[in-house]
């Protein structure tokens, strides 16, 4: 197996970003925010506190300085080799 999407390069990227437990309120606020800093919002799951979508590798950090975001995670995609 190979794991693609390494964080060292601009390529985009899936991710999973936790919104704060104080923010949940404020979950469409903090989702335009990503927004605004270059991800592209999949979807907003408000029982859970997690935005999904897609950034590039390059813009996560200031991703993670948006308000209200406690951690983004890259989700990981696995192929088989042949």
């Amino acid at each position: 197996m190979t794991q693609r999407n390494s964080e060292n390069s601009g390529s985009r990227c899936n991710i999973l970003v936790s919104v704060d437990a104080d923010a949940h309120d404020a979950l469409d606020q903090v989702a335009s925010a990503l927004r605004a800093k270059g991800m592209k919002i999949v979807d907003v799951l408000p029982l859970s506190g997690v935005v999904t979508g897609e950034a590039r590798e390059t813009d996560l950090a200031a991703l993670r300085k948006v308000p209200g975001v406690s951690a983004i995670e890259i989700d990981s995609i696995f192929t088989a080799e042949s």
